[in-house]
């Protein structure tokens, strides 16, 4: 044990000439110089605070990395016509089913369920299309749509292009809204 002892107290640096405990006097190595003039804990608070930024952007790019769907109000009245905007914030582009271009859900306790449409006798292509950083608008008429709280689902195929074959890639949703 006397052996542990005097190698810790030793350490490295009395091998080369120097006395104490192992960490007392050790000497950075030339490559590191940097570190001796700045010292060691502002260099690691640099660090942190490059990760933190880095962090900060990755999260704010997550949260642009999408489509937004927007009505132009939050209450609407049995038949009057709903205004809405799509902006593609996603790098590629985005498309539409020639079908079902959008599904009107409606909002059930705590559950959100969508009207049932026809079934769709046309092969379901990608049938419009909007590029990167393009915005849609398209108007709906509220006429045949029952009181509630609502809001849009858009189904989207990314980096389809008019007349392929629809794929459903996401899903976006709009802000809800209430047809009263």
């Amino acid at each position: 044990m006397s052996d542990l002892n005097n190698l810790l107290n030793r350490g490295p640096t009395s091998i080369i000439g120097g006395t104490g405990p192992i960490f007392m006097n050790y000497e950075l190595p030339q490559k590191f110089g940097f570190l001796r003039q700045t010292g060691i804990k502002k260099f690691l608070i640099r660090i942190a605070v490059v990760l933190i930024v880095l962090l900060i952007f990755l999260l704010w790019l997550g949260f642009q990395v999408k489509a937004e769907i927007r009505t132009d109000k939050k209450e609407y009245s049995p038949g009057e016509v709903l205004k809405i905007k799509i902006k593609n914030y996603l790098p590629q582009s985005i498309c539409f089913s020639s079908c079902e271009p959008y599904l009107m859900e409606k909002k059930e306790g705590r559950e959100w369920k969508h009207y049932n449409y026809q079934e769709c006798s046309e092969p379901n292509l990608a049938g419009k299309c909007i590029g990167s950083e393009e915005t849609k608008a398209f108007e709906l008429d509220l006429n045949f749509v029952e009181t509630g709280f609502h809001r849009i689902l858009l189904p989207v195929c990314l980096g389809c292009a008019v007349g392929q074959e629809f794929k459903e890639s996401r899903k976006f949703y709009s802000n809800e809204f209430l047809i009263k």
